[in-house]
């Protein structure tokens, strides 16, 4: 059996990206997860990241925005 891919969207773009999540909820529609952002330097943007895939599962992703600010 394989394993199942998700694939997330990174955006520092915080307002359309909200918006859209907000548009795709109320449409019934599915994705596997949005991360927002603050544009911070590279590495303490890929240490939060690390955090929040230590943290979330992919499961608990779907169909969630999630803040990275929160990963700290």
């Amino acid at each position: 059996m394989q394993a199942e891919t998700s694939l997330f969207i990174l955006t520092f773009n915080t307002s359309d990206y909200v918006r859209l999540y907000f548009d795709w909820l109320q449409r019934g529609q599915q994705h596997a997860g949005i991360i927002v952002s603050d544009q911070l330097p590279i590495s303490e943007t890929i240490r939060r990241l690390l955090n929040l895939l230590n943290r979330v599962t992919a499961d608990e992703m779907k169909n969630e925005v999630r803040w990275l600010q929160a990963f700290k």
